[in-house]
């Protein structure tokens, strides 16, 4: 740093001292093969850390509180240190707490897969339109959604169909056009771009709401939207609005 500052200043008045400019390349070259070096190890990199407002408020008192108490150590600063590390476990219980009671089905906004969630607590039950594996997750928007609730996928299903949650009656069309004429679905999933007349078929099903995800071409989610606007059904497109959730 002192060499920096010294080639810096000198620089300014247009002066190059190669003696001096050398040594401070040979020393960042040196830096940076070290750091790149350190990063190289699996070890030394933490991952997938889960952080919601609260931990991060607590976590950043912690810092300042220790930072504080090294510089000024008495009992005062230690019961505020020990206060804020208190805090930050008694909200890292809490969210995990509040984890556990919540329940929600979602339709996440993946375009190279049709990926719906059910999640009662931290365990996820998945569906996809393909078999992931566990090594794909990171690749996707499960892991952030998994890393973010604390939860992990317990199984996983093929796309069907027809889906119930709670008092709703999911119906889901792919790209083979193919549907049950008779179900009268309370929520109609568009995925893959089906080869459908959706002006004919909000007519003969009548749903509550209709989700695109974003698997569908745009033109096609477009279209679906006027023909939606038209009878008045709710028309979710998670490319525009993101992911589709029921509590």
């Amino acid at each position: 740093m002192i060499i920096g500052i010294v080639v810096l200043f000198l620089a300014s008045f247009g002066i190059t001292a190669s003696l001096l400019t050398k040594p401070f390349e040979w020393g960042i070259y040196a830096l940076n093969s070290t750091i790149h070096y350190v990063a190289s190890f699996e070890q030394f990199l933490i991952k997938d850390i889960p952080f919601n407002t609260l931990l991060l408020i607590t976590s950043y008192a912690t810092i300042i509180a220790t930072i504080l108490w090294l510089k000024k150590p008495n009992y005062k600063n230690l019961i505020i240190v020990l206060c804020c590390i208190i805090s930050m476990q008694s909200g890292q219980l809490h969210t995990k707490w509040n984890i556990q009671r919540e329940e929600e089905w979602i339709v996440l906004n993946s375009k190279k897969n049709s990926i719906i969630v059910e999640r009662h607590g931290d365990e996820v039950a998945l569906f996809t339109n393909d078999q992931l594996k566990k090594s794909d997750f990171s690749s996707t928007v499960i892991q952030t959604y998994l890393v973010a609730n604390y939860s992990q996928v317990e199984t996983q299903h093929k796309l069907p169909n027809l889906l119930y949650y709670k008092k709703n009656k999911i119906m889901i069309i792919d790209s083979t056009g193919v549907y049950l004429e008779r179900s009268k679905p309370d929520i109609l999933i568009l995925t893959q771009s089906p080869k459908i007349n959706l002006d004919r078929l909000l007519e003969k099903l009548h749903p509550k709401q209709v989700v695109a995800d974003n698997s569908n071409y745009k033109n096609a989610q477009k279209r679906w939207g006027f023909s939606c606007s038209k009878q008045k059904i709710p028309f979710h497109a998670t490319a525009e609005k993101g992911f589709f959730k029921l509590n």
